[in-house]
């Protein structure tokens, strides 16, 4: 008995080091594609904006557990892509959002609207991986 625990407890160790499990991105890549996809600067997502501001330093603060301005669900809900408003507008899933539906609540479009167009595979994987990882600010 006392093998099979040695056994187990040495697979879970094994399985927590693998190399084969990929490290959630640090912070500074998720703000790397506000920086260059989201406006930041200009009127949506700069200081001046009339949306969540994504600057440098002060992103993490106006997204992760804050509601969204459209409908009553946080942009950044830790551990959970589901229940995070900024993944729909990434992905252009908000029309499928029960909170969206309700009331003619209007979610408008896709984002990112400038800058350059949807954000490429990788990018949507980076944000995924993070806010999967609990959206750590570091």
């Amino acid at each position: 008995m006392r093998d099979a625990i040695a056994l187990a407890a040495l697979g879970a160790t094994m399985m927590a080091c693998s190399p084969n499990v990929p490290t959630p991105p640090a912070y500074a890549e998720v703000q790397q594609i506000y920086s260059t996809s989201c406006s930041v600067g200009r009127s949506c997502h700069g200081a001046n904006g009339r949306f969540p501001v994504l600057l440098d330093g002060m992103s993490h603060a106006a997204t992760v557990g804050v509601n969204s301005m459209q409908i009553a669900m946080p942009m950044v809900t830790a551990g959970s892509v589901e229940r995070s408003y900024l993944w729909h507008k990434i992905n252009g899933t908000m029309s499928s959002l029960a909170e969206c539906r309700a009331a003619g609540a209007d979610c408008g479009t896709r984002m990112p609207m400038v800058g350059g167009g949807e954000l490429s595979a990788t990018q949507l994987d980076t944000i995924r991986r993070w806010i999967l990882a609990g959206a750590p600010n570091r």
